[in-house]
């Protein structure tokens, strides 16, 4: 049986479960179908070939809906991150000197097949991850760059890198979570299928105690031009550290703590609709995920007691697990200390052990204050933490409280006002009545500790290149051989060529129109014909005469002499 055939065998046998199976298990067994796939693939990726590790060692990787294994992947070292830089800046010196159009066609072919593949690779992510199977789908939509990737969206983040870092003319080194690696593979894998040159793109897999050294070796390697890292601000400022000593390039994507504010003008089922958007989307476990909701006074009550209905009545297939033990204690304990310091439990608040024993109930509470965790830390959970305020000013001093700057959002339906608290924001993104503000064409990045540069859009291609200045001077134009000025030159030449091929044409025929409307003199009689003005077609159906065009006689010539084109008839019209 050849491939095609087997994986569409598999395809079926899982189509086949899928419908034998209720809503209420959307993500049980995916890993069976997964095993299957062509794409799954348990070897890491350098210089164009799938590889182990050196050391021989493998590291699980588990499904967090049930904890059952998805797969394995290389464990690897430093030793093999250093042949992955070599590889990286062998490559670079040929892909460097590509076209940008060899480079898009490359970019194109490798994004059809991604789009091919979708299905495919939203099961293998959903496996990995525990995200839920349609938000796995909805995401597949310098020299040397390291890319250091994380968990929560493990294909967007690598082709919004990659793509970039590729069309501006470098080589990568990919380092994906330790909890999703096996998308990042199967990306890669569909890029070697794209015909994408050996070591232009690599992988290196490890676990979490290989990551760390990884890290450092790439921050301090003089063959890696710049970093790439999307992750919490903790290991963010880590590698700003260790890049210090070789000045190197670095665009850190880093977390927020998001306000949400909802002033009197908003439409109320709007901003319910915006908030369950921002708030849940893959568990809460997104870096633009509203943190802090601030509501104001008189449509407080209104607001809330519709926030909290909806939420309550989530269910099941709307769910997705936390991705690791440490993450699901890390919210459980910042829910017990705001509850400890007094906030009001108005939904969830515990575990969902019915669901997995990585799940944890929608979450809302309300009178947070300052000193809880919730208020000045990142959740990245499904809570919900409302505040209330009195005046905008009072919402833009809680919302610009704080030392992260990624993502904000208001809802107001007073213009005026939407400007005027949009200026004021400290963030690098803002939804004006909308929940979701990630866009492919938009530019991606915060201020503060939230990060540096931007992804997406032309933005995230100049984050991996350097502007050059070049500046030329004191050029015989006409004393260059070879490159831009000779190739223009013999272009301008054929030009001329032909326009003095059709100026002849068109004298001929003015010549010919003339003497039909001019009588010849009389044999022996003086002619006053140099008296005349010697008429000539624009081209365009028109008549001028030398007189028209006398004034740009010099300038003619001397375009002529600069390229040093041989008899000039050009005209300037």
């Amino acid at each position: 049986m050849d491939m095609e055939s087997e994986e569409q065998m598999w395809k079926q046998i899982y189509n086949k479960l899928q419908t034998q199976k209720s809503v209420d298990h959307v993500h049980t067994d995916h890993e069976i179908s997964v095993r299957y796939m062509n794409l799954l693939n348990q070897k890491a990726y350098i210089n164009g070939e799938w590889v182990s590790a050196g050391s021989n060692k493998f590291f699980e990787v588990f499904n967090p809906v049930d904890g059952s294994v998805v797969g394995s992947v290389p464990d690897m070292d430093v030793r093999d991150t250093q042949t992955a830089i070599d590889a990286a800046a062998d490559a670079f010196e040929s892909w460097k000197c590509t076209t940008a159009k060899e480079r898009s066609y490359h970019l194109r072919k490798w994004y059809n097949l991604l789009v091919d593949n979708q299905e495919n690779l939203a099961k293998i992510m959903s496996a990995e991850s525990g995200k839920l199977l349609s938000e796995a789908v909805g995401e597949v939509i310098y020299g040397v760059a390291a890319l250091i990737t994380p968990w929560n969206f493990p294909h967007a983040m690598i082709t919004r890198k990659a793509s970039a870092a590729l069309a501006a003319g470098c080589t990568c080194v990919i380092k994906p979570a330790e909890d999703t690696p096996l998308t990042a593979l199967a990306i890669i894998k569909i890029a070697e299928e794209a015909g994408i040159p050996k070591g232009v793109l690599n992988v290196v897999t490890s676990n979490r105690k290989n990551a760390a050294p990884i890290g450092a070796l790439l921050c301090e390697s003089p063959l890696v031009a710049g970093i790439s890292f999307t992750g919490s601000t903790q290991v963010g400022k880590i590698l700003y550290k260790q890049c210090s000593s070789g000045i190197k390039r670095l665009a850190l994507e880093l977390g927020g703590n998001a306000p949400f504010i909802v002033y009197n003008s908003a439409d109320i089922d709007k901003a319910v609709d915006g908030a369950l958007t921002s708030k849940f989307r893959n568990c809460g476990q997104t870096c633009v995920a509203s943190n802090r909701f601030l509501i104001q006074d008189e449509i407080y009550d209104c607001y809330v007691s519709k926030l909290v209905e909806h939420v309550k009545q989530m269910k099941r297939e709307q769910l997705s697990p936390l991705i690791n033990d440490a993450q699901f204690h890390k919210v459980s304990s910042m829910v017990q200390d705001a509850i400890s310091k007094g906030a009001k439990i108005l939904a969830g608040a515990k575990s969902a052990p019915q669901f997995g024993k990585l799940f944890y109930e929608p979450t809302v509470l309300a009178d947070i204050k300052d000193n809880m965790q919730v208020y000045s830390e990142e959740v990245f959970g499904p809570v919900i933490n409302i505040i209330r305020f009195k005046t905008e000013d009072e919402s833009l001093k809680i919302a610009n409280g704080t030392e992260r700057g990624l993502a904000g959002y208001l809802f107001s339906e007073d213009i005026s006002q939407i400007f005027r608290v949009s200026k004021k924001l400290e963030v690098g993104m803002i939804g004006v009545n909308v929940g979701l503000i990630s866009g492919a064409e938009a530019p991606f990045g915060g201020i503060k500790e939230s990060g540096l540069g931007r992804e997406g859009s032309y933005h995230g291609v100049e984050d991996f290149s350097y502007i050059k200045y070049t500046c030329i001077g004191n050029l015989k134009i006409q004393q260059v051989d070879g490159g831009f000025f000779e190739k223009f030159g013999s272009l301008f030449r054929e030009h001329a060529e032909l326009v003095e091929s059709e100026e002849q044409i068109e004298k001929q025929r003015v010549a010919e129109a003339a003497a039909q409307v001019i009588p010849d003199k009389a044999e022996g009689e003086e002619s006053d014909n140099e008296a005349l003005p010697t008429v000539e077609s624009d081209g365009d159906g028109s008549l001028s005469s030398d007189s028209e065009i006398e004034g740009d006689k010099d300038k003619t010539e001397l375009i002529a002499t600069a390229w040093n084109i041989p008899n000039p008839t050009l005209r300037i019209l």
